[in-house]
């Protein structure tokens, strides 16, 4: 019948709201793990919470701060392992180490106020260097297990191009990042000021 839309047309439009429908929860799921780690970040915060229930929430929380994970995103599924299991997992524990009543006002409170936070650099070149040690061991094991003998007594020269490599790949990202971070900053900051003229 004309104008009557086809079988593939009603299949393709299907495979669209559903695949529309998996991006909005996983931006919604984003956004509820970042108002998560707010939430945390002022329970820390909040004298009523005692001084060891603090050890383990700050952990997560400097992970959580981390601009590069201890699993990286660009590898397949284990890459989303921490930031869909591992983080989840780390705050829902430092939840049950907080008083109840801290952590329902921090939740409110981080639904009102909502707050850029600082990136942790800290923990970002210790992953670095987690990274860069595991690497350099498996560089050591491949020539010790493959390398002949002509390429053994330049291991040394080996190691210290492959550190040094992944030391300019480190320095490279982290300078783009912390230019993304202060455009991101300046954002919130006009978005901030444009809400406060609103408000006036």
């Amino acid at each position: 019948m004309p104008g009557a839309p086809s079988s593939a047309g009603w299949e393709s439009e299907a495979a669209a709201d559903a695949e529309t429908g998996c991006w909005q929860a996983f931006n919604a799921r984003v956004k509820a793990l970042k108002r998560d780690v707010l939430a945390l970040y002022y329970a820390v915060h909040d004298p009523r919470t005692p001084v060891l229930s603090k050890l383990l929430p700050w952990l997560v929380l400097a992970y959580a701060l981390s601009p590069l994970d201890l699993i990286p995103d660009f590898i397949p599924v284990l890459g989303l392992l921490d930031d869909m299991l591992l983080l989840p997992l780390g705050l829902w524990v430092s939840y049950k180490l907080i008083p109840a009543q801290v952590m329902q006002e921090c939740r409110q409170r981080a639904e009102e106020e909502p707050l850029l936070l600082e990136r942790n650099w800290v923990v970002a070149v210790l992953v670095f260097v987690l990274w860069t040690a595991g690497l350099l061991l498996l560089v050591h094991w491949l020539v010790r297990q493959y390398g002949d003998d002509d390429l053994r007594p330049y291991e040394w020269a080996v190691l210290a191009g492959t550190g040094g490599v992944a030391a300019i790949v480190f320095s490279v990202w982290m300078i783009s990042r912390l230019r993304y971070e202060a455009r991101r900053r300046d954002e919130w900051n006009v978005a901030l000021l444009a809400d406060a003229g609103r408000v006036l």
